[in-house]
């Protein structure tokens, strides 16, 4: 009596009623005719052969897994160079800051209100400074700061004095003066030494002012344009009202910190259906 063949799916001791196909037909004549040392031969081919396939796949997982790990390794070594790199090109900008701050710190001057009981004079709060490279240029900006704006209205009032350097050289210094940003290097102004800037904050909204010897620049420009509206006036007020302003000789700057974003010092107020101090300087052609 010849063996049964079960078929897939088809559990043994359960007789199957279907007649056997074809393929079980030669299957089942080949076999019989195969001699016992045919069988075990291939019998051992296919367990070579899977033995084969299990070491290949053994093989290929090791180089996968070799391969992570060496992307890990490099990615590591690749961000913390990325980290280092960062972190000196801060520490440069940071001691070049500093050295700014020491070389360039304004001279600066603010109303003394003498006739108020007691005297009271309008000093700032605190100044800071932040450094930015556009292309060519540096731009340093001393960001002096208030309680007020306009006496008694109780908005903190950010006022900027910017430098612009190109090739360590200052080729400009401008302030943000009421509706306008003035630069004053063209009007020649007086400095202390040859480049640091003596400012007079005015009793009237804290506009910067410098002392010129020239009207070549801004000024002219004032006179012959009324888009400057109130500095112009308020401009020759301070400078007629000089020796009621007091020198400031000693403050801190603090290094990497501007308005905050929200400040109007950052996004403009409007007037007139026109958005001023949207801006604290303006690049130069040059740059």
């Amino acid at each position: 009596m010849t063996g049964k063949v079960v078929e897939e799916g088809e559990e043994e001791g359960t007789q199957s009623t279907d007649p056997p196909s074809i393929r079980q037909k030669t299957e089942q004549i080949a076999k019989s005719q195969m001699s016992p040392t045919a069988l075990s031969n291939q019998s051992s081919s296919n367990t070579t052969y899977h033995q084969h396939n299990f070491r290949q796949s053994l093989s290929i997982k090791a180089k996968l897994q070799k391969t992570q790990i060496e992307f890990v390794n490099s990615y590591k070594s690749n961000k913390s160079n990325l980290c280092m790199s960062f972190n000196l090109v801060g520490s440069k900008l940071s001691r070049e800051l500093k050295t700014l701050i020491d070389r360039l710190k304004p001279v600066v001057f603010v109303y003394n209100f003498r006739d108020e009981n007691p005297a009271r004079i309008d000093r700032f709060l605190d100044v800071s400074a932040t450094l930015k490279t556009e292309r060519k240029c540096e731009f340093l900006t001393f960001w002096f700061r208030w309680d007020h704006d306009w006496e008694g209205d109780g908005i903190e009032d950010w006022e900027p004095v910017t430098y612009i350097l190109k090739e360590n050289e200052v080729i400009d210094i401008q302030t943000r003066v009421h509706w306008n940003i003035v630069r004053w290097l063209t009007d020649d102004p007086i400095l202390e030494g040859k480049e640091r800037a003596i400012i007079y904050f005015s009793k009237h909204g804290h506009a910067p002012y410098m002392q010129v010897q020239s009207n070549i620049g801004w000024l002219r420009s004032a006179f012959n344009k009324t888009k400057t509206g109130y500095a112009t006036p308020d401009f020759l007020d301070v400078m007629d009202e000089r020796d009621q302003y007091v020198n400031i000789t000693k403050y801190a700057v603090i290094e990497n910190r501007e308005p905050p974003a929200t400040s109007r010092a950052m996004t403009g107020v409007r007037i007139l259906g026109k958005k001023f101090f949207a801006k604290c300087y303006k690049k130069p052609n040059s740059s």
